[in-house]
């Protein structure tokens, strides 16, 4: 039997929070609200590489109205926008065991304000706070890049002023080795969803490429998506978007501390499998679109 790998991107407003503690399975990717501080609209989608748009419809076997389905053909990617749905995808393992600790750059928010998300969000009937959420029940933490650093401004205990650079993961790559299946049954369910429209939404079959299954889960504004009109960030610049996080995790106003960002000066993102003259995948400048993470409260 081929070995199959599914490998998923994930980049654009996301928060990941594992079942127990840092790394545990499964991993929850919420696609939070961006809220007030954050006035440009965020699109939750899921897509999967393809060659032709012919592919990028639904699912013959679908239970609901047909998906919002969108194809690029300059990213050769059918994304489904994912605005009031959840999946999981893979199968968990017996005893759930933990997956190896997320790279340092997907910063923990519980361990750097206290702050940790409240386990009504893991569930269908999450409140406002969430528009989406993919539940990864299997795999690791694979390759990141690095667009940008947040400088974090600290008074130590002496009242002395100091700076921390921190790298910032823009995007991650996340891998289930040893697929069992020959393709990829996507299947959507609703949250909080109305009496007697919980069944599951089958959007499509996906099908290995040279043994890879090959995902992007991401919550990006339209420009970012599109890659048009996005400034270079400079040094001091304010992650407003960072306010989503803190929003989902309910930091008081008068305790935020908003990071300011500088560019790495590195390359952009991009698609290893996608010729150079193509746009690359993430080279926003608004830099609020990162990817968190932050622990849950205790069962």
């Amino acid at each position: 039997m081929l070995q199959i790998t599914v490998l998923i991107r994930l980049t654009g407003l996301l928060l990941l929070t594992p079942d127990k503690q840092a790394g545990d399975l499964p991993m929850h990717v919420l696609m939070p609200s961006p809220g007030a501080h954050v006035p440009m609209p965020h699109v939750p989608e899921i897509g999967f590489l393809t060659s032709s748009a012919a592919a990028c419809k639904p699912y013959s076997g679908s239970t609901t109205a047909p998906a919002a389905f969108q194809y690029d053909p300059q990213e050769r990617v059918c994304y489904v926008n994912m605005n009031g749905w959840w999946m999981e995808i893979g199968t968990r393992r017996i005893g759930n065991p933990p997956a190896p600790q997320l790279p340092p750059g997907v910063m923990n928010l519980s361990t750097a304000l206290g702050f940790f998300v409240e386990r009504s969000l893991l569930g269908n009937t999450p409140d406002s706070r969430i528009r989406s959420r993919v539940t990864l029940n299997d795999g690791v933490p694979g390759d990141t890049c690095n667009r940008f650093r947040f400088r974090v401004r600290k008074r130590d205990v002496n009242g002395t002023v100091k700076d921390t650079v921190l790298s910032l993961t823009n995007v991650l790559d996340w891998q289930i080795h040893q697929f069992q299946q020959p393709n990829l049954v996507l299947v959507r369910r609703r949250l909080n969803p109305p009496q007697g429209m919980d069944k599951p939404d089958t959007l499509f079959i996906v099908p290995p490429r040279g043994g890879v299954i090959t995902l992007f889960v991401r919550q990006l504004t339209q420009k970012e998506k599109d890659h048009v009109g996005i400034p270079s960030p400079a040094l001091g610049d304010s992650a407003t978007h960072f306010h989503a996080y803190l929003d989902l995790l309910k930091v008081p106003e008068s305790g935020r501390r908003v990071p300011t960002l500088q560019s790495t000066g590195g390359p952009p993102c991009d698609w290893p499998f996608v010729p150079s003259f193509v746009r690359p995948l993430f080279s926003p400048g608004t830099a609020g679109c990162m990817v968190a993470s932050a622990l849950p409260t205790s069962p």
